[in-house]
């Protein structure tokens, strides 16, 4: 009995020690976008209203513990709504002409010690400088990171955003319905790794 429980613990340390190299997963690696949504949520005196972008391009560079990087570039003009005239109001207040790109650039990026366990969500602290209508403040993120199960990295993150921070008027309709000045920003990115030597 006591050969037979021996016998069984070695297999199942053996099937252990073949699935935990697929189970954790290094994440020292460069990223590279594969899919991006985001959602910019705000108010008005007449109703709630939110625009929506699948617009975006960036990397994530982790191969270096010193120096973690990051960039996302979103283009102004791809937030999107059905009405042409919330969409020619906004694209005026953010000064789209001018600044056709938002672009958020990572300063620094604290990760757990722990490597990224796949089907697990950690919770990364990232620094940066965020660039709208052409002026750039630092903020920090706290993103959710998951490992999914096709190898992709997919960070989720919620992020408030004063518009007159950046310069950027609350746009108002027909002189009546003026816009708040706080919206959210929830953005879901998903990155492919990008092979070494690439």
């Amino acid at each position: 009995m006591t050969s037979l429980k021996s016998s069984l613990l070695a297999l199942l340390s053996l099937i252990s020690a073949a699935i935990l190299p697929a189970a954790e997963a290094s994440r020292a690696a460069r990223w590279s976008s594969a899919e991006f949504s985001a959602v910019v949520s705000g108010t008005s005196t007449l109703h709630d209203w939110q625009v929506a972008s699948n617009r975006a391009s960036g990397e994530i560079d982790l191969t270096n513990p010193a120096a973690l990087t990051g960039k996302l570039t979103v283009v102004a003009t791809s937030l999107d709504h059905e009405s042409d005239g919330l969409k020619s109001r906004m694209y005026t207040a953010l000064k789209a002409d001018a600044y056709d790109k938002i672009v958020f650039e990572a300063t620094s990026i604290d990760l757990p010690a722990h490597d990224i366990v796949a089907g697990a969500a950690e919770v990364w602290t990232v620094r940066g400088r965020l660039t709208l209508a052409g002026t750039s403040r630092d903020i920090t993120l706290s993103p959710r990171a998951s490992l999914l199960a096709d190898g992709s990295l997919q960070l989720e993150a919620e992020v408030p955003v004063k518009m007159t921070d950046y310069g950027v008027k609350p746009p108002t309709f027909m002189g009546m319905v003026r816009t708040g000045n706080d919206v959210t920003v929830k953005i879901v990115w998903r990155l492919n790794r990008v092979p070494a030597g690439s």
